[in-house]
């Protein structure tokens, strides 16, 4: 018994092999018994090319009761793809789901793609970390902004997913006087931010300022905080 060519095979001189091609080959398998003339056959394997998947979550940590956005990757064609767990998805069976999960949770995306009535599946997997409490860090203040019209970083105001309220928000000079306040302001929205003048609106010299506040988080924590910010015109 022969068996060419003698690639991807156990063994080529044996009647029983085992193969493992990675790509479509026939193989002619070849019998002598005596002095009878030899007797051959062909047999044809197809293969299918795995399909590759990545799945990534934004953000990949969250407070409790905001979402997140997961996003596959997947360079082929795909007969269908199934998310689990799927209870704090927005969808099961598509492509890129929001999830909202109440604690920390590990999604698996498995698609399922086919060939010749033969079907093959991959999977792939990401974590959403869920945080119980609001940190100071969710928020983002720039250190410098420069309110000079030309539209980019013209406000300094309190920027996170998480803060649904600004409770106070104020900005002292280097003497400590009040030249900005804002309270019961929404996060995330330039009316709510200072835009470099004093409670006069007069524009205000280049200079370093301290300011502080307190925000309200969606799952109800306080979070307080302050900081510097230069003002540069």
């Amino acid at each position: 018994m022969i068996w060419t060519p003698n690639v991807w095979i156990s063994d080529p001189n044996s009647s029983t092999v085992t193969v493992n091609p990675l790509g479509n080959i026939a193989y002619i398998v070849s019998a002598v018994n005596g002095v009878c003339a030899a007797a051959s056959d062909t047999f044809v394997v197809r293969t299918i090319q795995p399909i590759p998947i990545e799945v990534n979550a934004t953000p990949q940590q969250i407070v409790l009761g905001l979402t997140s956005n997961i996003t596959s990757q997947i360079p082929g064609q795909i007969d269908s793809i199934v998310w689990t767990p799927d209870a704090t998805l927005d969808c099961r069976d598509c492509p890129n789901p929001i999830a909202q999960p109440i604690t920390t949770t590990t999604y698996t995306a498995t698609i399922y793609y086919s060939l010749n009535d033969v079907t093959c599946t991959n999977s792939a997997q990401v974590t959403i970390e869920v945080l119980n409490n609001c940190k100071e860090g969710i928020t983002y203040l720039p250190n410098t902004f420069t309110p000079n019209g030309d539209g980019l970083n013209d406000v300094f105001m309190i920027r996170g997913l998480a803060a649904v309220r600004v409770n106070f928000f104020r900005v002292f000079d280097r003497w400590g006087k009040l030249v900005f306040e804002a309270t019961n302001g929404a996060p995330n929205e330039p009316t709510w931010g200072w835009d470099g003048t004093d409670r006069n609106g007069e524009k205000l010299n280049p200079a370093v300022f301290v300011y502080s506040y307190e925000i309200e988080c969606i799952n109800g924590d306080l979070v307080t905080g302050k900081g510097n910010v230069t003002l540069v015109r």
